[in-house]
């Protein structure tokens, strides 16, 4: 390993560890951020986005449509998913490769990037095509729910796992 090539591998990994501190300083920032959803309405920003909780908060009429929508265009993801998988693991065997190569590394992690984007592309393009049908009120409660866990009804009734039950041996209790 010459000179160059040290000075080189220095630098992409004070570059890389300056962008994972970012990154987690943009989601911790996020998290707590607000979102203007209407002048006077607000939504606490989570994080990210959890179908799930996304698909209980839809109104009762539209829940099995979406759901359906949703697991067609994840399946139509597939393809998408592979390859960013693919790309991600190239780029880390470009970072980890010996010789280094600077160039190939920096090629990798952009297509990382690129695949990525796609995949995040597809997706939203799917929850847009939900949320463009619901009404301001219902489309409010969907997102609020999505991004911060499940809808709010729901976080005040849930309980610790295994407080519902009956002791082992013990009938459920009646109506």
């Amino acid at each position: 390993m010459n000179r160059n090539t040290l000075w080189i591998g220095l630098l992409l990994a004070s570059v890389l560890a300056n962008g994972v501190l970012a990154g987690v300083l943009i989601q911790r920032a996020s998290t707590s951020a607000v979102v203007q959803a209407e002048p006077d309405e607000t939504m606490r920003g989570g994080g990210r986005f959890r179908p799930r909780s996304f698909l209980q908060a839809l109104p009762e009429d539209r829940r099995d449509e979406s759901r359906d929508r949703l697991r067609a265009g994840m399946r139509d993801a597939a393809p998408l998913m592979r390859a960013a998988v693919r790309a991600r693991r190239n780029a880390l065997a470009a970072l980890a490769a010996e010789p280094f190569d600077a160039d190939t590394a920096v090629q990798a992690m952009a297509d990382a990037r690129m695949a990525r984007g796609a995949l995040d592309t597809h997706v939203e393009r799917i929850v847009l095509s939900i949320v463009a049908e619901l009404p301001p009120a219902e489309r409010r409660v969907a997102l609020e729910a999505a991004w911060s866990g499940g809808p709010p009804e729901d976080r005040r009734r849930r309980r610790p796992r295994g407080l519902d039950r009956p002791p082992h041996g013990e009938p459920p209790p009646g109506p």
